[in-house]
């Protein structure tokens, strides 16, 4: 009987091949073969009276859509598409007999590159088939088979799943198709306390405002940095890029770039001099002088110093950074910067000219100095 059948079999796959290749380029047509189907290996075993959900997990290695369910064991059984939160994505009925046959989805399911994915047919105790002498991960049109699943009882299917990679059980598949896509997105962000644009070739991006376009698949695009006046560009992040060359993308996905702006600041300091004491103040803040004598400020920056000095003292003038004069010192921090500020003691405060004392013929006196005035005023 085996031998009767053979001329048939052949006959009717010559004529599906050959159906195939009038209606399908050769990319429709792997199209329409499930996943597993079309580089299955090993030996067939069907009529297994297994009550488990049996399948794969499998890996995209391209986006694409899932738009057929398909199996190959005895009878009608539920094959379902799981998501790796084991999520039910998609389910059909599939009638086979012990031979290939797929269901086609009311709506293709979108899949994603590198995320995982289950498909498993529910045996429900009857009709399962198994291939022995498998060997996973095997790849087959743009779909990476990581292992075989299996999980008992039949109709459940979640994390204390079992894998094999040896064996291929169930048998359930998928018909995988990869998504064409015309362009893709490309996003740039920029961070840091600076400013500045980053912009395109092809032109597209001019990031001041534009900061996010779309370009053809497979266009290589070069981005550049410019910083405003005052600031830095310290460098990408990002899809490889990297140091403060231009960045060059090439457009296979989306993509997503940081470019990092930061502001250029300058060190002011204050140093103190003479015989007096005193303190000097800035506005912006950041320089009391008492005890902060420097600090930094933004590139640009105009700065204020302004002296006050403490009682005995007199403030007598600036020096450095054009400075002079006893009024306030303006500096703008094009560059590090270095001021001086000198105050002086009161003489009478110095010599400390004050008290009472006994005079010949005219008894007890105070005397002191008067402002400045020395030697003392002596007065009765």
């Amino acid at each position: 009987m085996i031998k009767t059948l053979k001329s048939p079999i052949i006959l009717t796959v010559v004529f599906v091949v050959f159906s195939l290749f009038i209606l399908f380029t050769p990319e429709q047509a792997a199209a329409q073969t499930g996943v597993w189907q079309s580089c299955e290996t090993g030996t067939l075993y069907c009529g297994i009276g297994w009550n488990y959900s049996m399948g794969y997990q499998f890996t995209p290695t391209k986006n694409g859509q899932i738009t057929k369910l398909c199996g190959q064991f005895s009878g009608t059984k539920s094959v379902r598409l799981y998501n790796s939160a084991y999520s039910i994505l998609a389910s059909a009925y599939v009638t086979s007999s012990n031979s290939w046959s797929c269901t086609s989805l009311p709506s293709a399911v979108n899949v994603s590159a590198s995320q995982v994915y289950y498909v498993v047919v529910e045996l429900a105790g009857s009709g399962g088939c198994y291939r022995s002498g498998t060997a996973f991960p095997q790849t087959c049109q743009g779909v990476t088979i990581n292992t075989s699943v299996y999980q008992t009882p039949s109709g459940t299917f979640n994390s204390s799943h079992s894998a094999q990679t040896s064996y291929m059980y169930g048998i359930a598949d998928v018909v995988f198709v990869e998504t064409t896509v015309s362009s893709y997105a490309l996003s740039v962000s920029k961070t840091g306390t600076g400013s500045g644009t980053v912009t395109s070739s092809p032109s597209g991006i001019n990031c001041g405002s534009t900061c996010s376009a779309s370009f053809s698949s497979g266009t290589s695009v070069a981005l550049t940095a410019s910083p405003a006046s005052g600031s830095t560009f310290t460098g990408w992040s990002g899809e490889g890029c990297s140091g403060t060359g231009t960045c060059t993308v090439s457009m296979t996905a989306n993509r997503s770039v940081t470019a990092n702006f930061n502001t250029i600041t300058y060190t002011l300091s204050v140093s103190k001099t003479g015989t007096g004491s005193g303190t000097v103040t800035s506005n912006p803040s950041g320089i009391n002088c008492g005890s902060t004598c420097s600090a930094s400020f933004s590139s640009g920056t105009s700065v204020t110093l302004t002296a006050a000095p403490v009682s005995g003292s007199t403030f007598t003038g600036w020096s450095g950074e054009g400075c002079s004069g006893t009024g306030t010192c303006s500096v703008s921090m094009t560059a590090n910067r270095s001021v001086t500020a000198e105050f002086t003691s009161h003489p009478c405060q110095e010599h400390n000219v004050s008290g009472w004392a006994w005079a010949e013929n005219i008894g007890w006196i105070t005397f002191n100095c008067l402002d400045r005035s020395c030697p003392p005023q002596i007065t009765k």
